[in-house]
């Protein structure tokens, strides 16, 4: 069982997680930080795999699929399958 100490809490974060565990259905603070939790670790994986471009990058990218170059035979026998 996973016990959490809010004490270590500031009193308006303390306000606030119990204002979020009443509005989640859930029925204890453990259960509720454990969801918030898996939700923060899926997020944060699934950051860990976008491609970050900068703004430059992002613009020429954008530029090369508007300019529409012709499909290259691998492309076109791929299509054909």
């Amino acid at each position: 069982m996973i016990n959490i100490d809010l004490s270590k809490v500031a009193s308006d974060e303390e306000k606030l997680i119990k204002q979020g565990l009443s509005l989640s259905g859930y029925n204890s603070i453990e259960e509720f930080a454990i969801q918030a939790m898996i939700k923060e670790s899926k997020r944060l994986i699934l950051d860990a795999g976008d491609t970050k471009l900068s703004n430059e990058d992002f613009d020429r990218f954008n530029a090369a699929c508007k300019k529409g170059a012709e499909p290259n035979e691998k492309l076109k026998n791929a299509f054909k399958q």
